[in-house]
């Protein structure tokens, strides 16, 4: 079990002493002392990591220091928050190291994770039902990136939770899609027809658009700015009159 506790990132020490703690319950630190063989002084420092970590409590009474181990839910909260704040980071950490960057204002995600990654934190980002159209929607390519790891459902769980809408202007040749992607709670389709065809899609988001290319290694290039996004939520209004149910 120590090792188990080692993997998630603890020291062998602190996972020594979360052991004894829930071993022994609420208790001073001479029976962990005698549990450890430890100086106390090691003990009270390693006692304020886990402290620190959330996995230990310390309360005082009629003098004395009195300490016991955080319930063991607590790893998994804690697991579940680092857990988010790594889906926050990880677009940037692709865009660090395996993508390439235009400036400030363009960023390329190349491969799937890359690609789930960068729709998860924009998803996450996005104000509650707020509207974001699609331009050229991906459909079949789409759901074929996104199925994997579970990662559609989750996605559209996310998506419904904050009812965010999403408006698709797909293509003519495109109607046979999949109904997983196209008759959805909060999502409107439409089709333009067969003279309007480009090999990828345009995602407009609250503050950025992203151009979606569908190839062998798709890959996602984010342009941010608010004239930019303005100018094509303004080029997507005119051809969503022309497109069809």
């Amino acid at each position: 079990m120590k090792e188990k506790l080692i993997e998630l990132g603890y020291t062998e020490r602190e996972a020594e002493l979360y052991l004894s703690l829930l071993y022994l319950g609420e208790t001073t630190i001479g029976p962990l002392e005698r549990r450890l063989g430890l100086h106390k002084q090691i003990i009270y420092n390693a006692l304020e990591d886990l402290k620190q970590k959330g996995l230990a409590t310390v309360t005082i009474r009629n003098g004395r220091r009195h300490f016991r181990a955080a319930d063991p839910d607590t790893l998994i909260e804690q697991n579940v928050r680092r857990q988010e704040l790594i889906e926050t980071i990880l677009p940037d950490l692709y865009a660090h190291a395996g993508t390439t960057s235009q400036g400030s204002e363009i960023r390329v995600y190349e491969g799937e994770d890359a690609f789930r990654a960068f729709l998860l934190k924009m998803i996450k980002k996005s104000p509650r039902e707020s509207v974001v159209p699609i331009i050229g929607a991906g459909g079949e390519a789409f759901l074929r990136i996104t199925r994997k790891k579970a990662f559609f459902e989750r996605y559209e769980n996310l998506r419904k939770d904050k009812k965010i809408q999403h408006l698709l202007l797909m293509y003519e040749q495109q109607r046979n899609t999949d109904s997983a992607y196209t008759v959805r709670r909060y999502v409107e389709t439409r089709f333009l027809p067969e003279t309007f065809i480009q090999p990828f899609a345009i995602q407009i988001w609250p503050d950025r658009i992203s151009l979606a290319l569908f190839d062998e290694v798709p890959r996602i290039i984010e342009v941010g700015g608010v004239q930019i996004t303005n100018g094509f939520r303004n080029y997507f209004d005119i051809l969503w009159k022309i497109g069809t149910k």
